[in-house]
């Protein structure tokens, strides 16, 4: 019986892959590995919408250790953030997937257009050919558009940001900078106005006082 190990990093992001790998393979164990993702609060919200998805698409749900320091540890120091990030994630689920006789893995990372995918599948073979088990190299950025529309239609929570601190702090950072630019074109309109205002009373005004004299 072919079974398929499938790293998932959140629901909206799942259910298509999963939709189309369930038609391919007898069992899909969903593995939810993703110690990077700060705060726990959001970790856990995530992954809550991923497992009751998962069950109710067909799919078993396991959950690997949330180890921040773990990750902290293995992104230190390297150039990518992101491809560490890769390399811890997939090689976890890996390793479980060889411990438990799973044949076979992919990640459900691919299908963000925002992602490196390259690097996802890299490191997906890396880890896979550790452990002697088959990486599929899938690509579900295809899917993206309409995954967005499934998940809001489903009402499921959808995050504004990647996962980690970094990834929260730059998302915070362009929404203070966006806001700083609404808030500049909604100042910069209203000086318009009030100048416009002014135009429109300085001509009468004069209107005035060429017909008193």
């Amino acid at each position: 019986m072919s079974h398929l190990a499938l790293h998932v990093c959140c629901a909206p992001c799942m259910i298509l892959p999963l939709e189309e790998l369930l038609k391919e393979y007898d069992r899909v164990t969903v593995v939810y590995a993703n110690s990077n993702i700060h705060p726990q609060s959001e970790y856990e919200l995530r992954r809550n919408f991923a497992a009751q998805f998962a069950r109710e698409m067909g799919a078993e749900f396991v959950e690997l250790p949330y180890a921040p320091t773990t990750w902290f540890a293995a992104i230190e120091g390297l150039e990518s953030r992101c491809e560490g990030c890769y390399e811890l994630r997939l090689g976890a689920v890996a390793q479980w997937a060889a411990d438990n006789d799973v044949q076979a893995m992919t990640s459900v990372l691919t299908i963000s257009p925002y992602q490196n995918h390259e690097a996802i599948h890299a490191c997906g073979r890396r880890a896979c050919e550790r452990v002697g088990i088959t990486y599929l190299p899938k690509t579900f950025v295809a899917y993206y558009p309409q995954s967005v529309e499934r998940s809001r239609s489903a009402g499921i929570y959808r995050q504004k940001y990647c996962g980690c601190v970094y990834s929260l702090e730059e998302s915070l950072a362009q929404q203070r900078a966006s806001e700083q630019r609404k808030n500049e074109v909604a100042a910069q309109k209203a000086q318009r106005r009030a100048e416009a205002e002014a135009n429109k009373k300085n001509k009468q005004a004069k209107k005035e006082h060429d017909r008193a004299h």
